[in-house]
């Protein structure tokens, strides 16, 4: 699955994609709601790779799902979204931009982290970031939830299974890649987030066996990235 979304901030408390109430709700003073290996992982990602990942030895199972993998050494969860330090640029202040770059790891963690909606579940929380006045990421991500099909394709942005189909193995999902911004028009700043996820999965109707899968989140600009075989 490869997806394109880019969250844009705008100065004030205008937002496109981005629900325009969140930069009130987490200015001072205002409620502010957290975000909440088996290899030594790999240090963060800062430029594009120029070569494909290099093969581990060995087999997966269920005890060491990774293994034989490259993603064996990424690193796990939303602690590897490690976002880039924040500076004014586009007219918008270093704290907007900062803002705009939390918002963008917590669309990240809602559509590809969370294990209920990983488990077939509705991404609720990642929904609650978009605004409802953009005519089309909302409505369009509502439409492809409810009745998927392929023009309308609720994988374009969000990472999830069908239980009939397949089971994750446990709670750990290997990320690596990596968040730029820079300016947009005047008063806005443009994130791009470049993201691979891995997935350990067994068939529901299996043998138990071990399988992984990818899923490529947000694509940025070149100037960060991953590779994705596994």
């Amino acid at each position: 699955m490869r997806s394109v979304l880019v969250l844009a901030l705008v100065a004030g408390v205008t937002l496109v994609v981005i629900r325009p109430s969140l930069l009130l709700d987490r200015l001072p003073g205002h409620h502010a709601e957290a975000v909440s290996a088996d290899a030594s992982p790999l240090p963060a990602e800062t430029a594009r790779p120029n070569a494909a990942p290099v093969a581990r030895a060995g087999l997966p199972d269920r005890a060491h799902p990774f293994r034989g993998s490259p993603a064996e050494r990424w690193a796990s969860g939303a602690d590897a979204i490690e976002l880039p330090k924040a500076k004014a640029v586009g007219g918008m202040s270093k704290a907007d931009v900062a803002l705009a770059l939390r918002l963008t790891k917590e669309f990240l963690v809602g559509t590809n982290l969370d294990p209920a909606v990983l488990r077939g579940g509705q991404p609720t929380a990642a929904m609650a970031l978009l605004d409802p006045k953009d005519p089309d990421t909302l409505p369009e991500l509502r439409r492809a939830l409810r009745d998927p099909d392929e023009r309308h394709d609720p994988l374009d942005l969000v990472s999830r299974f069908d239980p009939d189909e397949v089971a994750p193995v446990g709670d750990v999902v290997r990320v690596r890649g990596c968040i730029t911004f820079g300016a947009g028009k005047q008063g806005e700043v443009r994130v791009h987030a470049d993201y691979t996820f891995v997935y350990p999965l067994v068939r529901a109707d299996g043998d138990g066996s071990v399988d992984r899968h990818r899923s490529l989140g947000m694509p940025g600009d070149g100037r960060c990235g991953t590779t994705t075989r596994t």
